[in-house]
Parts: C-alpha cells; sequence; structure tokens
C-alpha cells in the first residue's frame, strides 16, 4: 500500500511540475484560475471528471478526485509565481534561482484540501487551501 501511494504521489508530483512549467500566466489571468485570497489563506478551487476507460466507479472516482487536486495545485503555482520579491516575480526569479521553485514546490506540499463536492455523473470539484504563512516560506516575497 505505501508503494502505491509513493508512486501516486511522485506521479502526482511529476504531473504538478510539468504543469507549473507550462503555465504562462500572468497577475491579470490569475482570477480566471479559480484562486479565492483571504484574510489568512490562499484557496484554489478547480475539477476533475472520471476517465472513460475506469475499471470501477470507485477506481473513476478516485482519478477524478487526483484530477481536480493536480488542477487546483497548477491554479496555485500560477497564482505563487505572480507574486512579487524584490519587485519581481517569483516566475521571473525562478529563472535565475532554482532554488525558488524548490520553496514554490514546498509551499505548495503545504496545502490541503479544504472542500470536496461530488456530482451525480462522477465529477469532483476539490478547493486547496494554502496558508499565507506558508506562502511565506520564500523570504521577501509580498503575499497579498
Amino acid at each position: 500500500m505505501k508503494q502505491i501511494i509513493g508512486r501516486v504521489n511522485s506521479t502526482i508530483s511529476l504531473a504538478v511540475f510539468f504543469i507549473f512549467l507550462a503555465f504562462q500566466l500572468s497577475a491579470q489571468d490569475v482570477p480566471a484560475l479559480g484562486i479565492k485570497v483571504t484574510k489568512t489563506h490562499i484557496e484554489a478551487t478547480a475539477g476533475g471528471k472520471p476517465p472513460d476507460n475506469a475499471k470501477t466507479p470507485t477506481q473513476g472516482k478516485a482519478l477524478a478526485r487526483d484530477a481536480a487536486i493536480v488542477s487546483a495545485q497548477a491554479h496555485l503555482v500560477a497564482y505563487l509565481e505572480e507574486l512579487k520579491k524584490g519587485g519581481q516575480t517569483l516566475k521571473e526569479l525562478s529563472q535565475k534561482d532554482k532554488k525558488i521553485n524548490l520553496k514554490i514546490k514546498g509551499a505548495l506540499s503545504r496545502a490541503e484540501v479544504s472542500n470536496t463536492h461530488w456530482r451525480d455523473d462522477g465529477s469532483v470539484i476539490v478547493t486547496l487551501r494554502l496558508s499565507k504563512k506558508h506562502a511565506k516560506i520564500i523570504r521577501g516575497v509580498q503575499v497579498p
């Protein structure tokens, strides 16, 4: 069981990394991502649907939930990349300093699922919540 969980976590981490690299968003695009910023948290909402080739409804639901979580993580990464540190975005800084990528991943690993809403068709809406304290793991970053 631990091996399966380890493989799923590795797969999710790899998927998030590639989505992280693929996102090319500006600050004005952030509201379209389903990001909500509260006084203490940053929340990202995303959905997932079960694949057509799922062997069982349970497998379909699990894959849908994983897809929604990966999508919400990608939204959080896109938001975090647009935060400023010393007048530059974290995305700009991460191109110069690879440690910034590690710190973004570290902050992202502290996000937790705060809400899961299942629909009748097997799809799911997931809300990930990241404390602003954890977003400030990158010293000097300006979190609104």
